[in-house]
């Protein structure tokens, strides 16, 4: 029976840790400081929600596209606005149904206004909408990127 428990135990652990890497609550400061940083890396940060079918349609083509440039330091950062309490009832079920394995952010404050302009001043507050970081530039776009868009984007840049 001590086994059992045992077992158990480590079921439910693993099961916490394993969905907890799936999804990462962020501020935008912190990012903002981590791409600073590294200016030789390619940032493509993607601001969407489970609520928003263009974001959802266009998911699947930033990850595959994102794959093809990982040998070139891109680092795909997928941004949920979500309320933060929703994170365990609509974007964890949502990322394990189709991306399992793949790491998720979630937002950690409701965006206003003021804050929208203050990631980006190109940010009229629709989503999805995207920015690309690379040495020191930035590139925005605020709409669904089509399939093979953002590959020419990114060889353009690189």
């Amino acid at each position: 029976m001590k086994i059992l428990n045992y077992v158990f135990i480590f079921f439910i652990h693993w099961f916490a840790v394993s969905r907890a890497q799936n999804l990462e609550s962020i501020s935008w400061a912190s990012l903002k400081k981590q791409i600073d940083k590294n200016p030789d890396s390619i940032y493509v940060v993607n601001f969407w929600a489970t609520w928003c079918k263009p974001c959802v349609q266009e998911m699947p083509d930033l990850w595959e596209e994102s794959e093809k440039f990982k040998s070139k330091k891109l680092r795909f950062i997928p941004i949920s606005l979500n309320f933060p309490e929703e994170s365990e009832t609509k974007v964890l079920p949502f990322i394990e149904r189709n991306y399992p394995g793949k790491k998720f952010y979630i937002l950690n404050e409701i965006l206003q206004s003021d804050d929208i302009t203050r990631i980006s001043s190109d940010w009229g507050g629709g989503i999805p909408f995207t920015m690309i970081f690379y040495k020191g530039k930035k590139q925005t776009i605020e709409r669904k990127l089509k399939k093979g868009e953002l590959i020419e984007i990114l060889k353009k840049i690189s």
